[in-house]
């Protein structure tokens, strides 16, 4: 079994072919049955599988239907939301369904994703962006709170969807590729960085940067696409 996580418009492999059960007889036709839990409002990793095990003709005269229960990783989960082409952004201009609104650089916008899981005993979540105008200042802020839903405010070139209280996590230099991330080597777990209580909660990340180029109206900065992330142990 291998298990995936939707991370924007791509798929990353959490646990890439991983022994469930072998016995001697052929096995075909695996299915993925269910969740552990029917229980919408708790939260799962673990899964029931059953497939087709074909008589071998010295151990197992008949075939066979079995099943395992296989335990995926632990942590909640992530989406993108307050992109260019779901928002108003101040220019008119966001076309992006990744990004946030464009900047001098790239018309997709600044770009936030992820990688790894939202978990306070286990955090390997990893956030990054691409996009940002070279070499250029960014700030990685956490918000408690949406802004205006799922639409948020106006604020320089982009949309603010972070909304109070704020917590600053890092500032970082871009590269001269435009990307940045965070934590990088050496930094706090995201969990403890921005103060997760152990129990989990929701919060909403999204990356500030400098925009000194002339674009759009008088402003210097922009923001990315925002990510709300869901906490678990």
């Amino acid at each position: 079994m291998s298990e995936v996580l939707f991370n924007g418009i791509s798929m990353t492999a959490l646990q890439a072919h991983q022994p469930v059960f072998q016995t001697d007889g052929a096995e075909i036709e695996a299915q993925i049955t269910s969740p552990e839990s029917s229980n919408p409002a708790q939260s799962t990793h673990d899964f029931t599988l059953a497939w087709h095990r074909e008589p071998d003709f010295y151990f197992f005269a008949s075939d066979d239907i079995l099943g395992a229960t296989f335990r995926g990783t632990t942590g909640g989960s992530v989406a993108s939301f307050c992109d260019g082409a779901t928002i108003q952004c101040p220019c008119g201009n966001g076309t992006s369904t990744v990004g946030g609104c464009p900047n001098s650089s790239t018309t997709a916008g600044a770009r936030l994703a992820w990688s790894g899981q939202p978990s306070t005993t286990t955090d390997s979540l990893q956030l990054f962006v691409a996009g940002l105008p070279p070499n250029t200042t960014s700030l990685f802020f956490q918000g408690a709170n949406s802004i205006n839903g799922a639409l948020g405010s106006v604020n320089g070139d982009g949309i603010r969807c972070a909304g109070t209280p704020m917590r600053r996590l890092a500032l970082s230099l871009a590269s001269p590729s435009g990307g940045a991330l965070f934590p990088a080597a050496g930094q706090l777990p995201l969990s403890l960085a921005g103060s997760i209580p152990p129990a989990g909660t929701t919060v909403i990340y999204q990356v500030w940067y400098r925009n000194p180029a002339p674009f759009c109206g008088p402003s210097t900065t922009n923001l990315s696409n925002a990510l709300v992330v869901a906490w678990t142990p």
